[in-house]
């Protein structure tokens, strides 16, 4: 039996999503800013990545809903079912979950530095965001190709444009903050930090906010489908 997902609008998923982030992010930050390193709760394995990890967790499993709604409903699967593109998506975000907290990218940088036997620069130190550049065009590389599935999804088209856009800003602000070479200001490079890891938690709440208003469209849709059905069934007999 599929779960059912109480009637309450995208938006205001957002807006409670929103508003959780920012109080954890606002104790993080005030924390930091009282020990004198803004910066220490955003760390690896501190509380914002374990934020990010459950963001993107919970974003796997609506995916996975996702998933079986449209399998449940294809009566023949072809290349660009959406039944392949929720698969694919719920794959993404539980890769990206992994390497949130085990640094895959980070590792694959290693990596690559050591097979070509390069030595690490102010450049080939950035590898490991252009890795993460990476994942957003395979991501919306993936979008693309499947776009027709997502035509019935248009309406929650929005919240993945505004994240996607966020997570290009992100993606930029990490690079400069990947080393203080660019930015020689302590304090700017820190905030720009801060920011950056807080425009990520933003970004994700906005996917996760994406993903449920696509989940409510099907949800309404089957409600629909079982009300008429319920009334179309004969009286019962007195």
């Amino acid at each position: 039996m599929q779960p059912r997902v109480s009637a309450v609008p995208a938006r205001r998923v957002l807006v409670g999503l929103l508003a959780f982030d920012a109080l954890v992010l606002g104790i993080a930050i005030g924390i930091g800013v009282a020990i004198g390193r803004p910066e220490r709760l955003f760390a690896e394995n501190q509380p914002v990545t374990w934020l990010s990890y459950f963001h993107l967790i919970a974003c796997a499993f609506l995916a996975w809903e996702l998933f079986k709604a449209a399998a449940a409903e294809e009566k023949t699967r072809h290349a660009r079912s959406p039944a392949i593109l929720w698969a694919l998506v719920t794959l993404g975000f539980v890769f990206l979950a992994l390497d949130d907290i085990a640094g895959v990218h980070e590792s694959l940088d290693h990596a690559i530095h050591r097979a070509l036997g390069i030595t690490e620069t102010a450049l080939t130190d950035r590898l490991d965001d252009a890795i993460i550049a990476l994942y957003g065009v395979i991501g919306v590389a993936v979008l693309f190709h499947y776009r027709d599935a997502l035509l019935p999804h248009r309406r929650s088209a929005g919240f993945f444009l505004a994240g996607f856009s966020i997570f290009a800003a992100m993606v930029a602000v990490d690079g400069i903050t990947n080393r203080p070479d660019l930015i020689t200001d302590k304090h700017l490079f820190v905030w720009l930090a801060v920011a950056e890891d807080a425009g990520k938690i933003l970004a994700e709440a906005l996917f996760l906010a994406g993903l449920y208003s696509c989940y409510r469209r099907i949800e309404d849709e089957r409600n629909g489908r079982e009300a008429e059905r319920a009334g179309a069934s004969p009286a019962p007999l007195q």
